[in-house]
């Protein structure tokens, strides 16, 4: 959906606007968190918060993308949960964890 967005903006008339892209759907962070670890099959245990960090808590946030239809007729056509899923699977065949970043090619 990105790399869509991106080769759609890339042939606008002038050099240079801003857009905001995503799926128009609000997640919490924990919902996230608890997405990438079903996806990726990992069991991390307990999913703690650190509140001694600065936090915007409570808020939900959303990119509103509509300015990237408008102007680009754009629209995201994958799930988060799927690019989320599509993701973890490029790192899985193109990631060593050994500590060189690319695997094979």
């Amino acid at each position: 959906d990105f790399v869509r967005f991106v080769e759609k903006a890339l042939n606008l008339d002038h050099a240079y606007d801003v857009f905001n892209v995503g799926s128009g759907i609000v997640y919490s962070t924990l919902e996230l968190t608890r997405m990438v670890m079903r996806l990726s099959e990992k069991k991390l245990g307990q999913v703690r918060f650190n509140y001694d960090k600065p936090s915007i808590g409570g808020i939900n946030l959303m990119l509103n993308s509509d300015k990237a239809f408008d102007r680009l007729r754009w629209v995201p056509f994958v799930s988060s949960e799927e690019g989320i899923g599509q993701t973890i699977e490029w790192y899985k065949s193109n990631y060593t964890w050994e500590g060189d970043q690319h695997g094979s090619d």
